[in-house]
């Protein structure tokens, strides 16, 4: 499994168990870009696995969906 396809398997796990059934729905109850710096497009290629994010852009991920810098989510969407 190649980095970005281990990365967007572990942001939709995560979205998912906060509860957010789609990307999308997830995309627009946070603020959307203005929450997260980039456009739903970019949000739904790393989801599919078809890009990584900017390293500077994973803090404001991680808030979005409320889980902790240092959670176990945390740590295993730093690692993919």
């Amino acid at each position: 499994m190649t980095n970005a396809k281990a990365f967007g398997s572990v942001l939709a796990g995560i979205r998912k168990e906060r509860g957010y059934s789609s990307a999308h729905q997830f995309f627009k109850s946070i603020g959307g870009s203005k929450t997260l710096g980039l456009a739903f497009m970019s949000y739904w290629d790393m989801e599919r696995g078809k890009k990584l994010p900017k390293s500077w852009r994973i803090k404001s991920g991680i808030s979005a969906l409320g889980i902790g810098r240092h959670s176990a989510g945390a740590r295993e969407l730093v690692r993919a």
